[in-house]
């Protein structure tokens, strides 16, 4: 059943999953985009240059380390993210909380962290191989089952835009904008070519709120999710837009929920490569919305 994810308030009380491994091998490797040229979908000048890393959290119910329930979980994605950091090529993250989700009462997929890093000669292969402690981090800071989707972003939409991740696009973000992201699992995509029409952008961009959309391609050995979709909203639409706007993505999107893992989320702050730990920007901002509204005080105190 399609609802809203409200604050954390699904986090506990979940039964741990299946441990997963990364869906591509540390081994596959992602090439740097060098020379400005046409690939077969778009022009490589528009897409984001470097490694893409987008991490899902199937189990949210806390963290190996760092205890049970929602508060458990989020201490151990934040350490993981601050870990993250660490890395010479790291260039910025993008924490994603989930606002509509497939079965909201299972309290699964609620959050995604999208880790940018700069073009590195050796690939994903070289880019891990100096990244031992993230490793490590993920291994006991959070739940078993995640996705680590090691990719390259290979199209963006509309033809002939910029993508939203590069730092020249000329897009605005604000915290009232709304992001999907739709997972798809081996053998549920469609010819590359033709993504626009089996990814549902074709359908998607006639939304009024539609900006753009970005495909990303895993760039080596797929254990899980081959591909990834990820399209920007403009906001703000209230409880029932958000749940409408998640049933037009599922109606355009062609495949079974179950091969295509799609999810209705808000960017809750970026992770720049230097400044304030972590914990101290999730803090900062949780602050800010409870004086602005956003989130009541008293959901925060039901979570402890």
């Amino acid at each position: 059943m399609i609802g809203i994810s409200s604050n954390f308030a699904l986090l506990a009380h979940q039964s741990p999953r299946q441990r997963t491994k990364l869906a591509c091998s540390k081994s596959a490797r992602i090439a740097p985009h060098r020379d400005v040229h046409r690939t077969r979908l778009s022009c490589s000048a528009n897409l984001y240059e470097g490694p893409v890393v987008v991490h899902l959290f199937e189990d949210c119910s806390g963290s190996p380390v760092f205890g049970q329930g929602g508060k458990g979980f989020l201490e151990g994605l934040f350490h993981v993210a601050e870990v993250a950091r660490s890395h010479p090529a790291y260039d910025k993250s993008l924490l994603h909380q989930a606002v509509v989700t497939e079965e909201p009462e299972k309290g699964e997929w609620l959050f995604c962290n999208m880790i940018l890093y700069n073009p590195v000669e050796e690939g994903v292969v070289g880019l891990y191989a100096k990244q031992n402690d993230y490793l490590d981090a993920i291994e006991y800071g959070v739940p078993d089952a995640h996705h680590a989707v090691l990719a390259s972003e290979i199209a963006v939409f509309p033809e002939g835009s910029v993508s939203a991740l590069r730092a020249d696009s000329p897009a605005v973000v604000t915290d009232e904008d709304l992001v999907a992201f739709a997972a798809f699992k081996i053998g549920s995509a469609g010819d590359e070519a033709d993504w626009e029409t089996w990814s549902g952008v074709q359908k998607i961009q006639e939304h009024p709120s539609f900006r753009s959309a970005g495909l990303y391609k895993c760039g080596g050995l797929v254990e899980t999710f081959q591909y990834v979709l990820r399209v920007m909203f403009s906001g703000p639409l209230d409880d029932e837009a958000r749940v409408a706007l998640f049933a037009d993505l599922r109606s355009a999107i062609p495949g079974d929920p179950e091969d295509v893992r799609t999810g209705l989320y808000e960017i809750m702050f970026d992770i720049p490569k230097d400044g304030s730990p972590v914990g101290v920007i999730a803090g900062k901002k949780t602050a800010a919305d409870v004086a602005s509204g956003k989130i009541k005080k008293e959901d925060l105190e039901q979570d402890e």
